[in-house]
């Protein structure tokens, strides 16, 4: 039966898994102190903090309906690296920052919260799928062909993202709080901090999780929608054979 162990034993499906607690880390690294900032660095009232910090759910859906339309486009995996390098580009944008020599604009600000909620859904939509799809590809077995086996596959991939996005969740403001008493409350350096790992993740994610498959990408891709079709068609002959039976006399 289906083991934990195709999930951790396979490079793709882990890096994906670990995509979502990395995520939760980038995103809610500034939820202990958030409300400080806004209030001490940018003078923001309180009343206006609600509509702020809200700010990224609100891109996230409108990221979440265009990834719906087009991540057919292209290997799910780009669409995950594109988002992380999105990320970097928002917590960059978020200080702003003092290595890239950006002005302190709450413009600035607003504008990398902003992309921070698009690069959510530019990374959290497709996971649960990529994940899918690895263990399809690597055990040989076509979705739809054993419904006991997709279930299990399903439920097991689900359990493994729900843990690896409490483990993010629960790191995520331990490190950002750490980080940023360290830096003695220095939001801006905080965020360069962060920026530059999200950079470094980034690039790790593309040469260890995408370069080594970028050739045969394609090729698997291939070989399971023949698959399927063959599947379809071998259904559509058996349906056939059943009505020409049906239709016989009976003397």
């Amino acid at each position: 039966m289906v083991k934990y162990s195709w999930f951790l034993g396979n490079r793709r499906a882990l890096f994906a898994l670990a995509s979502t607690g990395m995520t939760m880390v980038f995103e809610s690294f500034k939820e202990g102190f958030m409300t400080v900032v806004l209030e001490r660095d940018y003078h923001i009232d309180q009343s206006w903090h609600g509509p702020i910090i809200s700010v990224p759910p609100l891109f996230y859906v409108i990221m979440g309906n265009i990834v719906g339309i087009i991540v057919d486009k292209a290997p799910r995996r780009m669409f995950i690296c594109v988002g992380f390098a999105m990320m970097a580009i928002s917590n960059f944008l978020m200080g702003p920052s003092k290595l890239l020599f950006l002005p302190t604009e709450f413009w600035l600000f607003f504008v990398g919260y902003a992309i921070n909620g698009l690069s959510q859904g530019a990374i959290f939509i497709p996971i649960l799928p990529e994940v899918q799809e690895a263990i399809y590809q690597k055990r040989g077995l076509v979705e739809g062909e054993d419904e006991a086996i997709d279930g299990i596959i399903n439920d097991k991939a689900a359990a493994l993202y729900g843990l690896f996005y409490a483990v993010g969740a629960i790191a995520a403001p331990l490190l950002g709080s750490s980080i940023y008493a360290g830096l003695n409350e220095n939001w801006w350096s905080t965020c360069d901090v962060m920026g530059l790992i999200a950079a470094v993740w980034t690039c790790i994610f593309f040469v260890f999780n995408i370069m080594p498959d970028l050739h045969k990408e394609r090729k698997q891709r291939q070989e399971m929608a023949e698959r399927f079709a063959a599947k379809g068609q071998l259904q559509s002959i058996i349906s056939v054979e059943d009505v020409d039976e049906s239709s016989r006399p009976l003397y």
